[in-house]
């Protein structure tokens, strides 16, 4: 049994609880890649009381990104990537997603309860400071970011966790990766912002993680990309 996570709490691998498979525990760059997911537009779903699995899915214009961690998980992941079809009803429309999602592990469960609460509401981990890295704070970008039109700064929609939790988020991009934010709202929600002054220093960090595809989100920084 492998430690993966410290501090409140102890993450662990039981490779004997899979229900589908991987006898091997995550590695460090699967962590830090479904912890990045698990903060941005990843979704997890308990399927037992011994195994979870992950869902992937984003419009055709992250195909790219969609097989980039396919790629990544493809170890837990027994099918490729699917476009699928999503008809709005309200507006009469069609929207299409590139899909895919993984065997059900008790590998992905410890991640289950890390960030989901008994509801299945998704929440933010109390030793997410040790969890994150420069690869997982790449992945939430790539999954969650963008640049402000008006300026040079840069947006995560960080919204789907409580002002609390963001406020958490924030003192960790400052005190582990010197990084100062603030919340910019949006309508009655807020999102992290990562000022003009300070979005070099962040895209530094996360750059050598960046995709091709995905590069334009820093497009408007003074960077080599």
């Amino acid at each position: 049994m492998k430690n993966l996570a410290y501090n409140g709490e102890t993450l662990t691998d039981n490779a004997e609880g899979n229900t589908v498979g991987s006898r091997e525990g995550l590695s460090r760059r699967e962590q830090s890649i479904i912890v990045g997911l698990m903060l941005g537009d990843g979704g997890m779903e308990k399927i037992s009381n011994r195994s979870a699995r992950l869902n992937i899915k984003h419009g055709v214009q992250q195909k790219e990104y969609v097989y980039f961690l396919y790629n990544e998980l493809q170890r837990f992941v027994r099918t490729p990537p699917k476009r699928s079809t999503e008809f709005d009803k309200r507006f009469g429309t069609k929207t299409f997603r590139y899909c895919f999602r993984t065997i059900s592990s008790s590998s992905l469960l410890n991640y289950y309860f890390l960030f989901y609460d008994h509801s299945g509401k998704k929440k933010l981990p109390n030793n997410i400071f040790y969890l994150i890295d420069d690869l997982a704070l790449s992945i939430w970008f790539m999954d969650d970011g963008s640049y402000k039109n008006d300026s040079k700064g840069l947006l995560i929609n960080s919204n789907h966790f409580a002002e609390r939790e963001q406020g958490e988020l924030q003192k960790v991009l400052r005190d582990k990766f010197g990084i100062s934010t603030r919340l910019h709202k949006l309508a009655q929600w807020k999102r992290i912002y990562i000022p003009a002054s300070e979005s070099p220093k962040f895209a530094k960090i996360i750059l050598p993680h960046i995709i091709s595809s995905l590069k334009y989100k820093l497009q408007k920084l003074s960077l080599t990309l």
